[in-house]
């Protein structure tokens, strides 16, 4: 019981640790970004203290996904819209995008659509079906 409560209290560190890797990808921290990665940090039951130790060394929270899709597509929404909190999507971001979608085991095509996406409504509010036609095309 209390290794299933350690895993998850890694896992959540580890989601929140990309979540960090994505707001430094382009060496540029808005205050948007920092209170998007709060709310994330909230989301996961990481307190302030915590959090303040993942974003000095997010390396040191190795990333493992889980095998759920609906888990590692909902860590892969975090990461696009950690990308796309400051109104500026630039190359640096997009690339750590498709390597955290790599390891989330995402087709990189599918990566790309909602790179598209987030691009298309940088700082407008997306529409829930723009995200799902995207998804859509690749679901089996």
């Amino acid at each position: 019981m209390f290794d299933e409560l350690n895993s998850d209290v890694d896992k959540n560190r580890s989601i929140l640790a990309l979540v960090v890797e994505m707001a430094k990808a382009d060496q540029f921290n808005s205050p948007i970004e920092e209170k998007y990665i709060a709310f994330v940090a909230e989301q996961l039951k990481i307190g302030k203290e915590e959090l303040s130790l993942i974003k000095n060394k997010p390396e040191q929270f190795p990333f493992i996904p889980p095998e759920s899709e609906q888990e590692r597509m909902t860590i892969l929404y975090y990461v696009l819209f950690t990308m796309r909190m400051d109104g500026e999507i630039s190359q640096a971001e997009e690339n750590i995008c498709h390597k955290f979608g790599l390891k989330l085991g995402f087709n990189p095509a599918l990566t790309q659509d909602l790179i598209r996406v987030m691009k298309t409504y940088a700082l407008k509010e997306i529409p829930p079906e723009a995200m799902l036609e995207q998804i859509k095309k690749y679901l089996n």
